[in-house]
C-alpha cells in the first residue's frame, strides 16, 4: 500500500480492536446499557478524528483500553504486555503504569500487577528511545513548546525559567483551547456522583491512577493537543461506564 493507505489501514485496525474489546468488556462485565453512555464521549474525545490522522494514537487507545481490561478482568500479565505495546505507539504512555504503582504502593494493593505493568512499559519505552535515538526530554520540550531550530544540536541547554513559561503557556493552551480537559473534569464528576453504586477498590485506584496520570503529562509534556491524552480520557470513560451500567437498578413497580 502507498504509505498514508497503509497508515489509515491500520487506524480501522485500531478501531476495530477498541470496539472488540469495550463489547468483550461490557458483555463480560454486566453494563452494555453503558454503550449509550459511551458513544457520546468518544466522539467528545474526538476518536473519529483520530481515525482519519495518520498517527500512531489510535492504535495507542486501543492498546490501552485493552490493557486496562486486562488489569479489571483479566490476568496482570496480559495488561502488562498491553502496557508495553502502547509505549511503542506512545512512549509517554508510560506514565500511567507509573503512576499506578505509586497508586498501589501508597494503598498497599495490587502491587504485583502494577509492577509488572510499568516493568514491562519502561523496558519497551527504553527500547524505543535507543532505537529511536531520541534526544533527550528537554531537547524534545524545548523543540516542542518552545523554539524549533534548525536541528536538535542547536537547541539551547535546559533553564528553568524557560521550561516555568512553556509550562504556562502550554496548560493555558489546553485550558482554552482543547477539548480533554473539559471532557476528564465531567469524568471525574461523574465518579464521584456515582461511586455509591457500585464499591469497588481496584476502580477506584485505576481512576486515582489516570488522573495522577494527566497530571504528570501536564508537567511533562503539556503538549496542547486533544489526541496525546486521549488514551487516558478513554479509559477513564470505561471506568466510568462499567460504574454506571453495573450500578444497583430500581426495583421494577408492580
Amino acid at each position: 500500500m502507498p504509505t498514508i493507505t497503509a497508515l489509515r489501514a491500520v487506524n480501522f485496525v485500531a478501531l476495530a480492536l477498541l470496539t472488540g474489546v469495550a463489547l468483550a468488556w461490557m458483555a463480560a462485565g454486566g453494563f452494555g446499557r453503558a454503550g449509550f453512555f459511551l458513544a457520546p464521549v468518544t466522539m467528545l474525545g474526538e476518536v473519529p478524528a483520530a481515525l482519519r490522522m495518520v498517527t500512531p494514537d489510535l492504535l495507542c487507545v486501543s492498546l490501552a483500553v485493552a490493557g486496562l481490561a486486562a488489569l479489571r478482568r483479566g490476568p496482570w500479565p496480559l495488561a502488562a504486555g498491553c502496557c508495553a505495546l502502547a509505549t511503542l505507539e506512545r512512549p509517554d504512555f508510560v506514565l500511567f503504569p507509573a503512576a499506578l504503582l505509586g497508586v498501589a504502593l501508597v494503598a498497599r494493593s495490587g502491587v504485583r500487577a502494577a509492577a509488572g505493568c510499568l516493568g514491562a512499559a519502561a523496558l519497551a519505552y527504553a527500547a524505543t528511545m535507543l532505537a529511536g535515538d531520541h534526544p533527550g526530554w528537554w531537547v524534545h520540550f524545548s523543540v516542542s513548546l518552545i523554539e524549533r531550530p534548525a536541528d536538535f544540536a542547536a537547541a539551547p541547554p535546559f533553564s528553568l525559567d524557560a521550561y516555568l513559561r512553556a509550562f504556562a503557556r502550554a496548560n493555558y493552551g489546553n485550558l482554552a483551547t482543547q477539548g480533554w480537559p473539559a471532557l476528564a473534569l465531567l469524568l471525574a464528576a461523574c465518579w464521584l456522583l456515582l461511586r455509591e453504586r457500585w464499591a469497588d477498590r481496584q476502580a477506584d485506584l485505576l481512576f486515582a491512577a489516570l488522573l495522577l496520570s494527566l497530571a504528570a503529562r501536564c508537567v511533562v509534556f503539556p503538549m496542547p493537543d486533544d489526541r496525546l491524552y486521549l488514551p487516558t480520557v478513554m479509559m477513564l470513560a470505561m471506568l466510568v461506564a462499567e460504574r454506571w451500567g453495573r450500578g444497583p437498578r430500581r426495583p421494577a413497580a408492580r
